[in-house]
C-alpha cells in the first residue's frame, strides 16, 4: 500500500480525544480527581450545596453547641434545602454583607439544618421533630434560636424580610435576628 495513500489513525484518534475531553470541561480524568471534588451538589443547576446531605443534624448541633459553650454564644439554627432560591439569597447575603456578618458571628454559632423531604423523607426528621418541625409551621428558610439547654427559644419566619434589594434584606435580617450595632 502506498505510504501517501495511508490513513493516519493514530494522529486522528489522538485528536479527537483531546477535543473530546476538552468538550468535557471539568469532568475527571481519573477516580481521584472525582473523589477530590468531593459530591456532586444536590442539585447542580443551582450551584454549589449550602446544606450538608450527609452529615446528621444532630451532629452539627452538637458540634455548635460545644463551641457556643466555649465562646458564650447562642446556637442559631437556619432550616432550609439546597433547592430554596430564597434559602439561597439569604445565605449570600449573610455572608456578603460584612458588618451582617460580623455582629452574626459575634452572637451566634449559625447552623444549617438541611430539612430536604423532596429526596429524603426522613432527612433529619428526628431532629426537625424536638424543635416542633418550624418548617411545616413556617415554612423555608426558617430561623431556630436554641437556649443552652436545646430547647427552641424563639422561631422566627423569613418571608416577612422578603425585599427586591439586597440591602433592604440586610436591614431586615439584622433587625429579625436583633443583630443591630448597639
Amino acid at each position: 500500500m502506498n505510504a501517501a495513500r495511508k490513513f493516519p489513525w493514530r494522529a486522528f484518534v489522538t485528536i479527537g480525544c483531546a477535543l473530546a475531553f476538552s468538550f468535557l470541561g471539568r469532568a475527571p480524568l481519573f477516580a481521584e480527581e472525582a473523589a477530590d471534588r468531593g459530591p456532586a451538589p444536590e442539585y447542580p443547576r443551582m450551584g454549589p450545596d449550602i446544606f450538608d446531605t450527609h452529615v446528621d443534624g444532630a451532629v452539627l448541633i452538637s458540634s455548635a453547641f460545644a463551641q457556643a459553650r466555649t465562646s458564650g454564644k447562642q446556637v442559631l439554627l437556619l432550616v432550609s434545602a439546597n433547592w430554596c432560591p430564597w434559602t439561597r439569597r439569604l445565605h449570600s447575603i449573610l455572608h456578603g454583607t460584612p458588618a451582617l456578618q460580623r455582629r452574626l458571628n459575634e452572637r451566634y454559632v449559625l447552623v444549617y439544618l438541611d430539612a430536604n423531604t423532596r429526596r429524603d423523607r426522613q432527612r433529619n426528621a428526628s431532629v426537625l421533630a424536638r424543635l416542633g418541625d418550624p418548617q411545616k409551621r413556617f415554612g423555608i428558610p426558617v430561623f431556630v434560636l436554641l437556649d443552652a439547654d436545646g430547647k427552641v427559644a424563639e422561631t422566627r419566619e423569613t418571608q416577612s424580610i422578603a425585599a427586591p434589594d439586597d440591602a433592604e434584606v440586610a436591614t431586615r435580617l439584622s433587625r429579625l435576628l436583633l443583630v443591630q450595632d448597639d
